[in-house]
């Protein structure tokens, strides 16, 4: 298989795996609900899901540099497949027990977190070395994974409404080995590298991190903050009924793909800071909207317009600066620090449900994204980029 025809294959393949995992944790929130856990309970085991991995990629992550990308997302696809069987046996059980649930989805999302940095070297060595087309491959990596919301939430809202959690592991399984099957059939991209790749303790990678971009990697830390806690925020906001948590998925989604349309045009003669501010000023609204409605989710997407905005800015900046031999080490550190951020969030966020208002943590979220925004103004620079990249 050629090049060419490998790269939309390649994004449609995590596509595909992406959207079945989103629809699982979903589903796995609002079937909890259903069956008497507490919202916390559930949102610890997302948590976990994240954090876990998390601390485990972190040390050992980097290592996927110097292993074929190839097999390395082709094994773990497989891998996090058989652990559904695990879920089904679990879950199916009369009274499930909740210490074997919460393992058996953290043991699935360790096995799949270790392809994360191989997907983003794969990325790198598709690219060439200009801005627009380095730019290109990271947010078509990003609508592959996060893009995957919109179909995710949507296919979560069905299944809540009309299925069980079981039909949720059998769907996400079949994405997982219909992903592996497509890898597979991908030629050898790692001959397309250059020099050697060296050994990078898992402590280095880190510092290459705010090393190739400071600014870039700053800001991604302060983004994921002002998002802790995502899956949690949009079951407190569904209320009692768990499908609008489907909607609000679908809708993060949906702004994925819809950013990247106007990333290549309007908001790119932009910097980000009025994205920051639209960000904060959406959640203040959202705290003052009482339970789920049209208005709301159109806020929401809004909300989300802005995040990935911001987000895209900030990716296409990293690829850019990073080169391929550190491309995997670089984007696990990211990842292990965005995630840690967001994983640690949907723990709080499901912890303090039942003492903070909807309105109090909308209006933290809020002042949080503005005071940014308003830093960046008070510290806007008028230096163009030599590549003339958008400014962040």
């Amino acid at each position: 298989m050629s090049r060419k025809q490998f790269v939309p294959l390649f994004y449609f393949g995590t596509l595909i795996s992406s959207i079945g995992t989103f629809s699982f944790n979903l589903a796995l929130i609002a079937f909890m609900l259903k069956n008497g856990f507490h919202l916390g309970q559930a949102s610890l085991i997302i948590g976990l899901q994240r954090f876990v991995p998390v601390v485990i990629t972190g040390i050992w992550g980097h290592h996927t540099d110097r292993w074929s990308a190839k097999i390395t997302v082709a094994v773990a696809e497989a891998i996090a497949a058989a652990t559904s069987v695990a879920l089904i046996v679990i879950w199916s059980d009369g009274s499930t027990s909740y210490p074997l649930l919460a393992a058996a989805c953290v043991i699935r999302s360790i096995v799949v977190s270790f392809q994360v940095g191989s997907r983003a070297k794969i990325t790198k060595l598709l690219s060439d070395e200009t801005y627009a087309n380095n730019s290109r491959h990271a947010i078509w990596m990003n609508k592959a994974t996060q893009g995957a919301t919109l179909f995710g939430g949507l296919f979560a809202w069905v299944i809540i409404r009309y299925f069980d959690l079981e039909t949720a592991i059998y769907f996400d399984a079949a994405t997982f080995l219909l992903n592996g099957v497509i890898v597979t059939l991908l030629p050898n991209l790692e001959s397309a590298e250059a020099a050697p790749v060296e050994r990078v303790g898992w402590h280095q990678k880190f510092h290459e991190l705010f090393k190739f971009n400071k600014r870039a990697a700053i800001l991604d830390i302060l983004l994921a903050t002002s998002m802790i806690g995502t899956v949690a925020y949009m079951a407190r906001l569904a209320g009692s009924d768990q499908s609008w948590a489907g909607l609000y998925m679908g809708s993060y989604g949906l702004a994925v793909w819809v950013a990247v349309f106007l990333e290549r045009g309007v908001t790119s003669k932009l910097s980000t800071t009025p994205y920051w501010i639209v960000l904060g000023s959406c959640f203040l609204i959202l705290g003052q909207l009482a339970g789920p409605s049209a208005l709301t989710l159109a806020v929401f997407f809004i909300k989300d317009l802005s995040f990935w905005t911001i987000f895209h800015r900030i990716s296409s900046h990293i690829q850019i600066d990073t080169p391929a031999s550190r491309m995997g080490s670089v984007i696990s550190a990211r990842t292990s620090i965005m995630i840690t951020i967001l994983a640690l969030g949907e723990i709080l966020v499901g912890a303090w449900s039942s003492y903070v208002s909807i309105s109090s943590e909308s209006s933290v979220r809020a002042v949080f994204a503005i005071v940014i925004g308003g830093y960046l103004i008070a510290n806007s620079s008028r230096k163009v980029a030599l590549d003339d990249r958008p400014a962040l």
